[in-house]
C-alpha cells in the first residue's frame, strides 16, 4: 500500500494508459493499417489486395496486382476470395467504404481482413508503387 501512495502519480497516469488503451482498441473507428504494415503483410503473408472503387477509378490507378470488387458488389461477389480466407485481405476505397467493407468479410469469417489507412492517397503519398 505505501508503493502506490508513494507513486499515486505513476498508477494513476499507468491506469489512465490502459483504460484509453483498451477504448481505443474496443472503438473500432476503422482507422487501419498503414501502407509499409500492409506490404509486410503482402510480402510476407501472400496478402491479397482488393480495390472497392468503381473500375473506372481502378483502370486509371490502384495498387500492384489488386483485385476490383466494388464495394456495391463485394457481398454477391465474396466467393471470389473464399480461398484466400485464411490470408490477410487488405481492401482500400474512399470515405469509409473499406472500414464496411472489412466489417461484412468479418462477418463472413475473414478474421485477417484489414483496412488500408488513408486508401490509395496515403499509399502513394508513402512512395509505394501503383500500376494502371
Amino acid at each position: 500500500m505505501d508503493f502506490l501512495l508513494q507513486n499515486l502519480f505513476w498508477v494513476i497516469l499507468g491506469s489512465v494508459s490502459a483504460v484509453l488503451l483498451v477504448w481505443n482498441g474496443m472503438r473500432g473507428d476503422g482507422v487501419g493499417i498503414s501502407p509499409q504494415d500492409a506490404v509486410l503483410l503482402i510480402n510476407r503473408e501472400h496478402g491479397v489486395v482488393v480495390d472497392l472503387r468503381p473500375a473506372s477509378d481502378f483502370a486509371a490507378s490502384h495498387l500492384v496486382g489488386a483485385r476490383n470488387i466494388p464495394l456495391d458488389q463485394l457481398e454477391s461477389r465474396v466467393s471470389e476470395l473464399e480461398k484466400s480466407k485464411n490470408r490477410p485481405i487488405v481492401i482500400y476505397g474512399t470515405g469509409s467504404s473499406a472500414d464496411r467493407a472489412v466489417t461484412l468479410l468479418q462477418k463472413q469469417g475473414f478474421a485477417k481482413a484489414a483496412a488500408l489507412a488513408g486508401g490509395l492517397d496515403a499509399w502513394t503519398d508513402a512512395g509505394m508503387p501503383v500500376e494502371s
